[in-house]
């Protein structure tokens, strides 16, 4: 994990809300809001990314440096070894990066959670998952059960670029993809992988 600093004020932090349901019906392992510091929501909303195959949450990129930056709340996590998995589509440039990035309680502050230059990947009109280990002791990350995630587009962006999510979760890395059917119906066996669909 390296660190980095956030383009957004962490007073943001404690005022996540945002369009969501209740979160007392969605699972902890799902993402209850999202919230949007650069750039704009086209279409679609927090919901659309616990239902595969349904809607899709898409960000227009900007002009400009992050091209985008939205975080995710997730509610009711306990401290263990946790991965996220993304079904995603980027329409963009392969020289852009797109960084995830998790926020350490501690510190304070964002922190990427591959020392990739990108996480997401150019994948023009095809879908991909892609499956990412978080940090192996979460303590840092959880706080009073919450946990954020960030899309960070950290180079300029190009307002012609689009960010797909279609689905979107946290899992326990002891779950195995044989016996994943309960948290996704979609299953990965690397700790960073990227299948085309």
């Amino acid at each position: 994990i390296s660190s980095e600093s956030s383009t957004s004020s962490d007073s943001s932090i404690s005022s996540i809300s945002s369009e969501s349901s209740s979160s007392s019906a969605i699972p902890w392992f799902q993402a209850v809001s999202f919230q949007i510091n650069t750039c704009t929501i086209e279409s679609g909303t927090v919901d659309d990314t616990r239902d595969d195959g349904g809607g899709v949450l898409h960000i227009n990129e900007c002009t400009g440096t992050p091209g985008f930056d939205g975080q995710f709340l997730f509610e009711n996590v306990t401290v263990q070894e946790l991965r996220v998995k993304v079904d995603y589509r980027y329409e963009g440039n392969v020289g852009h990066s797109i960084k995830l990035q998790i926020y350490n309680y501690d510190t304070p502050g964002w922190e990427n959670v591959t020392g990739d230059a990108d996480d997401f990947n150019h994948t023009g009109a095809s879908y991909t998952t892609v499956t990412i280990d978080l940090p192996a002791d979460m303590t840092n990350y959880v706080s009073g059960g919450d946990a954020l995630l960030k899309f960070n587009h950290v180079t300029a962006g190009t307002n012609t670029h689009d960010f797909y999510i279609d689905w979107l979760e946290l899992e326990p890395t002891s779950i195995s993809s044989s016996s994943n059917s309960s948290l996704s119906s979609e299953s990965s066996t690397s700790s960073i992988s990227s299948d085309s669909s």
